[in-house]
């Protein structure tokens, strides 16, 4: 089972590999808290994906480890228009100063509501994702996101498989590859003074 939360599915032969959901999510959530942030949301993505599911458990687990609670959890379905059809429930007196987005689509879509509504991205309201998507380098601002390593993950999950077929014998596996930062301009310190709305 390859980038799949079916855990239960893989008997005890089995193998499963993932990228670390948890790892990246709290990356970034950290990357807020020093930039000085502490009304952070969260765009999660829909409840049935596994995916959706860490990233919003680790996000609120992160913030209450800090002692701090969600500004607002606003689901979405992945895509862009759901990101932008969040966007009041995600602002509108909230007092967030920051939003993380559970994939980029998601924060292109929630980026187009902030302009919509005379919002800067950051100088108002920071917006980071998750996936690191081609476009996500050339949104305006550029997209503050975590990149997930398919390539490593695809060269682990085959180079064990490889070693079964050659007759290596190993017990039930689970592979994890880490997830890394691409900071852009999406994000930026805590703004001096709260916003009204």
């Amino acid at each position: 089972m390859i980038a799949t939360d079916t855990a239960h599915l893989v008997d005890d032969n089995g193998l499963q590999a993932s990228v670390d959901q948890e790892l990246g999510t709290r990356m970034m959530v950290d990357y807020l808290l020093e930039l000085g942030h502490t009304r952070i949301a969260h765009l999660s993505g829909p409840h049935d994906w596994g995916d959706a599911r860490s990233r919003r458990a680790t996000f609120e687990a992160t913030l209450a480890a800090h002692g701090l609670t969600p500004a607002a959890i606003v689901e979405g379905d992945w895509s862009p228009d759901s990101g932008f059809a969040a966007g009041p429930g995600l602002i509108e007196g909230t007092g967030a100063t920051a939003v993380f987005s559970a994939n980029d689509q998601m924060a292109l879509g929630l980026v187009h509501y902030l302009s919509e509504v005379g919002l800067r991205v950051p100088d108002d309201v920071s917006v980071v994702g998750f996936d690191n998507t081609p476009e996500s380098a050339h949104m305006i601002p550029p997209l503050t996101t975590v990149r997930q390593n398919f390539e490593k993950l695809g060269e682990m999950a085959i180079g064990s498989l490889l070693a079964r077929i050659k007759g290596a014998r190993v017990e039930r596996e689970t592979l994890r590859t880490q997830p890394s930062l691409v900071v852009r301009s999406s994000a930026g310190p805590r703004p001096a003074t709260q916003r009204s709305r």
